[in-house]
């Protein structure tokens, strides 16, 4: 009875419809593992700047999306990304926390913050739209678009420096 189980079993292990799952998964593990997260061989640069209003004060908790423009044949565009802190500094991360941007010409996005504005309510109660928290967008919004914000940065292959870019932008007007 034993035997007769072991051979059944084994018998639906080669079904069609077993095999072909069996190969589907291999296909697509393999792909998402020749894929992955990005080409880590090509080397990077370390990159931080700050980002400020044109009076100086730091623009907190932006968001950088930093596209590159030379990718020396590569198909796709290689993203480095970034946020500011209470002092509106940033660092870029491509491949590795912190650990730069690829070298050459990138174009840069900026994700606008949302300060939600405290309401002069207590109590909160989600069905009287007066109680919930407004949001308060920060910066311009063409900040947002690559082609709109007008903001550009250059890396260079510089190891033993740091590729400094300082950002100045508007603030956000209805």
């Amino acid at each position: 009875m034993r035997e007769s189980l072991t051979s059944d079993a084994k018998d639906r292990s080669l079904q069609p419809s077993s095999v072909g799952r069996r190969v589907a998964l291999w296909i697509v593990s393999g792909f998402v593992f020749l894929v992955g997260c990005g080409d880590s061989t090509m080397p990077v640069y370390p990159v931080s700047g700050k980002i400020t209003f044109a009076n100086g004060k730091p623009v907190v908790g932006v968001g950088l999306r930093v596209e590159s423009l030379d990718t020396k044949g590569k198909a796709k565009r290689i993203t480095s990304h970034g946020m500011t802190d209470a002092e509106g500094r940033y660092t870029l991360t491509t491949f590795k926390l912190d650990d730069g941007a690829v070298a050459g010409r990138h174009e840069v996005a900026l994700d606008n913050p949302v300060d939600f504005v405290k309401s002069n309510k207590a109590k909160r109660d989600p069905d009287d739209l007066d109680t919930i928290p407004k949001p308060r967008f920060v910066i311009a919004d063409r900040y947002a678009e690559f082609t709109m914000s007008g903001l550009n940065l250059e890396v260079a292959p510089n190891k033993d420096g740091n590729t400094g870019k300082d950002f100045v932008v508007d603030p956000y007007r209805r």
